[in-house]
């Protein structure tokens, strides 16, 4: 371009130079120390370097963003591990006393194997919790932290030593002898005197070291879930407001250099540097909006995901009341103080439920009602006083087997089925809204992690499209 367009400061004369370069903001009659192809350079480099850093700490942040979404996965999922690891856990000791009570599936009133179907599917399920309860050591001896080892060590051998205590309980009562002909194993509800002997080992076991351990590491990552989505929440917000500042910071010094550059070349506008200056907006405002949705999205996930978590808790508790009703018939001889405790539990995790756990709350009442199943097993325990047993009658002891095992509709074992149906409905529809925040704040991060590198060299080339024709002028 001709250099006769404008009125090009003189390199040389320093008082022309002082009467051109006055509008760029130096006093009149100070004496010029830099030329203007200088000045232009340092602007230049100013404004790249400002993009520069804008381009860093985008960068930065959504790779923190992206890893405190990473971490609030990865930690939900160890959470998830420690919870249904307690579960299992729990259930697994109620299965090992059914089977002890249930014994050869035979009736004690009648001899004939009325019982036999609740036998086979006890036995399935502590095959299947047995099958939980090593997946899930797996899985935490795989995605836990050093911390976590010695824990989940000592969690393994114990396991491992209660299946033993329980499997040797469950072969004595089912290979004792049997007054039914060709048939082995003690009658239900008449558990050989060694069976119940070897299962108050492992239930003592599993209630005084396993349960209390595997709580314990259940509720630290539970914890642990909760600091994940804060940290993640919080750096998405401190990059959020870096990029907005840093962005500012670039678009007000672009606008600068475009004043500068209209005031020394009398020329209204510099395509090049507003193009640098939009897209330095465009790149702070787009990372604001984006990390700020997932800071948000970071948080919604650990809340979803704490109330999933209260579901598992509140299931956890149930089967606890449901596994002390079961040795509460297998060893009466206790008091029902195990079985009060874990209702109350149960009741105090159902509260926290608040109003979306209307629906168990109402099948839990036909359960542990003044007239619910629980009180209807419980009140064939009676000491009887010819003998000192705790059934007045083999009759007795088959109307509690019966009420505590059965499937048919007004069963314990249908009620609560009934009742953990409602609770599986509200854990899936709480995960499911966890998935969904997760799903939302991948989203946000969609095509950031190549973005802000695209968006800075556009910047930069705009910057020096418009840079080069001035500096051209000189040559």
């Amino acid at each position: 371009m001709s250099a006769t367009v404008g009125v090009r400061p003189s390199t040389t004369a320093a008082g022309n130079s002082g009467q051109v370069g006055g509008g760029g903001g130096e006093r009149p009659g100070r004496a010029q120390s830099r030329s203007t192809p200088l000045r232009l350079t340092l602007w230049a480099a100013v404004v790249s370097t400002a993009v520069a850093a804008l381009l860093g700490v985008t960068v930065g942040a959504f790779t923190a963003a992206s890893d405190g979404t990473s971490s609030v996965a990865q930690h939900a999922a160890v959470a998830s591990d420690s919870a249904d690891l307690y579960f299992s856990l729990s259930d697994l000791d109620a299965e090992s006393a059914r089977l002890v009570l249930l014994g050869n599936g035979a009736n004690p009133a009648t001899g004939a194997l009325d019982l036999a179907g609740d036998q086979i599917a006890t036995l399935a399920a502590y095959n299947e919790r047995t099958t939980q309860v090593d997946t899930d050591l797996r899985r935490l001896a795989a995605s836990g932290g050093s911390a976590d080892e010695s824990a989940i060590s000592t969690l393994t051998s114990a396991v491992t030593v209660y299946h033993q205590i329980a499997d040797a309980a469950i072969s004595l009562d089912q290979t004792a002898p049997s007054a039914i002909p060709d048939t082995m194993g003690s009658s239900a509800g008449q558990p050989a005197a060694a069976a119940i002997g070897y299962y108050a080992r492992a239930t003592t076991l599993m209630q005084s070291q396993l349960l209390p351990e595997a709580k314990a590491l259940r509720d630290d990552k539970a914890r642990q879930l909760s600091d994940a989505a804060s940290s993640a929440h919080l750096a998405g917000i401190i990059g959020a407001v870096a990029a907005g500042l840093v962005g500012l910071l670039a678009l007000g010094l672009a606008f600068r250099m475009h004043r500068q550059l209209r005031l020394w070349f009398r020329r209204a506008t510099n395509v090049g540097v507003l193009v640098t200056a939009l897209i330095s907006l465009t790149l702070a405002l787009g990372s604001v909006v984006a990390l700020a949705a997932t800071a948000s999205d970071a948080s919604n996930a650990g809340a979803r995901f704490a109330d999933y978590l209260a579901v598992t808790r509140t299931r956890a508790a149930s089967y606890d009341v449901d596994g002390a009703v079961t040795r509460y018939l297998l060893m009466p001889d206790t008091t029902q103080a195990p079985i009060q405790g874990a209702q109350k539990s149960a009741a105090n995790e159902l509260h926290n439920l608040s109003q979306s756990g209307a629906t168990a709350n109402k099948r839990w009442d036909s359960i542990v009602g003044s007239n619910g199943d629980i009180a209807k097993i419980t009140g064939q325990i009676t000491t009887n006083p010819v003998d000192g047993s705790y059934f007045n009658s083999v009759s007795d002891i088959a109307t509690a087997l019966i009420k505590d095992t059965g499937t048919a509709r007004g069963d314990e074992a249908f009620d609560f089925y009934y009742y953990d149906s409602a609770l599986m409905t509200l854990s899936n529809d709480r995960l499911a809204a966890f998935d969904d925040s997760m799903s939302s704040a991948h989203s946000d991060l969609a095509g950031w992690s190549w973005l802000p590198w695209a968006l800075a060299v556009g910047a930069l080339t705009g910057l020096g499209l418009g840079v080069r024709p001035r500096l051209a002028e000189y040559r």
